[in-house]
């Protein structure tokens, strides 16, 4: 009797499926007009959320250009950074997609200019060995500011709707033929969102002008260590320490440093999860 009332009381409620918003949240979102961005989501892996406060959009903008590929330090440079981090359709549909508590992973203004730098097809879930789980555990936010994701010549991102279904990477012969992708067409002030199972890259921009995008990303909770290992962490008490503990402590990979230690670091790692 007792064994079985400790089992009862451990007991948990089964885990609500992909992008099946709690009561609350889908009151929330149907507020927020969201609702087919959560559909797109669950079906081709992407969406654009419409009708984004232009004013918001313009200063957005005008911070990106002040201080171009700024990298994760733009939050402590203009105050319109949080209140873009901070907006409700994209804190409600970020939850709806990595979960309640859900973290900012990353924070990044771009300006990319007539034939600027393009990303190759990949999924952000880069550290996520295959097969993905069910649950998307980040999702991408590209605040578009101007006009150019109307036309592929832009330069604007590029996705393969359905790709998150395969649950895995692209391999490197698909990554090169990236067949079935598709340009996100999205007006300026709006945002074009992607799981972070989706196959997505960029298209080169051919015409004249600048895009100016600002990419915000939300990770789960999961992964994050639940102590606090700062009090004591310091160079000089690692000195005389197995060097294994650095890795334990997150100190030897990209993650949570300053840009110059990070970018280094970053392609290397993506291979860990593959292989």
């Amino acid at each position: 009797m007792g064994a079985q009332a400790t089992e009862q009381a451990f007991e948990f409620p089964a885990t609500r499926p992909a992008y099946a918003p709690s009561p609350e949240l889908a009151e929330r979102t149907r507020e927020l007009g969201l609702e087919q961005n959560l559909e797109d989501l669950r079906e081709v892996g992407f969406t654009v959320i419409r009708g984004i406060d232009p004013g918001l959009t313009a200063r957005l903008r005008a911070a990106i250009v002040s201080s171009p590929n700024a990298g994760d330090e733009v939050l402590g440079q203009d105050p319109v950074w949080i209140e873009a981090i901070t907006h409700s359709k994209l804190l409600a549909i970020a939850e709806a997609a990595v979960g309640k508590n859900f973290l900012i992973s990353q924070v990044v203004g771009g300006v990319k200019p007539k034939g600027g730098h393009t990303f190759g097809l990949h999924a952000d879930q880069n550290w996520t060995p295959a097969p993905f789980p069910e649950h998307t555990q980040m999702i991408t936010f590209c605040w578009v500011t101007d006009d150019s994701y109307e036309a592929q010549e832009g330069g604007p991102t590029l996705v393969i709707p359905g790709s998150h279904k395969h649950r895995r990477h692209p391999s490197n012969e698909e990554a090169k033929a990236c067949d079935g992708a598709i340009p996100i067409k999205a007006p300026a002030s709006s945002v074009a969102v992607w799981r972070g199972e989706t196959w997505h890259g960029s298209y080169p921009r051919t015409i004249e002008g600048e895009r100016v995008t600002a990419h915000i990303t939300y990770a789960r909770l999961a992964c994050r260590q639940i102590e606090d290992y700062s009090p004591f962490m310091s160079e000089t008490w690692l000195a005389d320490k197995p060097p294994v503990l650095r890795t334990l402590f997150g100190l030897e990979d990209c993650l949570g440093k300053k840009p110059a230690e990070r970018m280094p670091r970053l392609r290397p790692t993506y291979a860990l999860a593959r292989t």
